[in-house]
């Protein structure tokens, strides 16, 4: 993946992070090196690019002294971004991830399916109703092993309803799924009913995500984890 002159490719995903291997002119020399990068989603290499655009053309104008390895390795191996892919808890595992319109919604899909091809998958799904939610449910469908809980996001102007989006999984798949309007409701029974093999995926709008990221972290403070 390039962005201008700076070159990245990746090796030994994990589901936490990723090798990164970097390349870039700085000058008339060329600097290459290798560090960890602590956010699972593919989508976020592009992302990474357009930064260490930025930070190699500062190292190139200023009289940087630093190792760049050690730099980039504290200040990116550990990173985390709310709702970006982000696991929240581990027994059962929970992963967040804002990806609330097709394009983001298939970026969701392809780090799924790179890093959990085969795991049992409960996907807990709401959507507002000003996005192209259809498509993203067909693009969510080609998940293998997967089930889904349906809720809504919080926000009384815009929130799809469950029935509706429950609509459209029963039209392209003839089943019915359970159904909440509260997200909380509805990440309480995805827990209750995963397996100790099941990735729980809850994905769509922040104003899902929201509420249940509250109640899970404020659950696992009150547990002591």
């Amino acid at each position: 993946m390039n962005a201008d002159r700076v070159t990245i490719t990746t090796s030994q995903q994990s589901k936490r992070s990723k090798q990164v291997h970097y390349r870039a002119l700085l000058g008339h020399s060329e600097q290459s090196g290798t560090f960890r990068f602590g956010l699972a989603g593919t989508y976020q290499l592009e992302n990474l690019a357009t930064v260490l655009t930025w930070f190699f053309d500062f190292v190139k104008r200023t009289s940087f002294q630093q190792r760049l390895d050690d730099i980039l390795a504290h200040s990116l191996a550990e990173l985390v971004i709310p709702g970006r892919f982000e696991t929240v808890q581990q027994k059962p595992k929970i992963i967040l991830d804002g990806g609330h319109n097709p394009d983001g919604i298939s970026a969701f899909v392809e780090t799924v399916q790179k890093l959990y091809p085969n795991a049992p998958k409960l996907i807990v799904n709401g959507f507002l109703k000003d996005k192209s939610y259809e498509i993203a449910v067909q693009k969510l469908l080609t998940l293998k092993n997967s089930s889904f809980i349906i809720t809504q996001p919080e926000n009384q102007q815009r929130e799809l309803s469950p029935v509706k989006l429950a609509d459209v999984y029963q039209k392209y798949t003839n089943r019915q799924f359970p159904e909440f309007t509260s997200p909380v409701k509805a990440i309480k029974q995805a827990i209750m009913t995963a397996s100790p093999t099941t990735v729980i995926l809850v994905v769509g709008s922040f104003y899902l995500l929201n509420p249940i990221r509250t109640y899970l972290l404020s659950r696992s403070e009150h547990n002591g984890n």
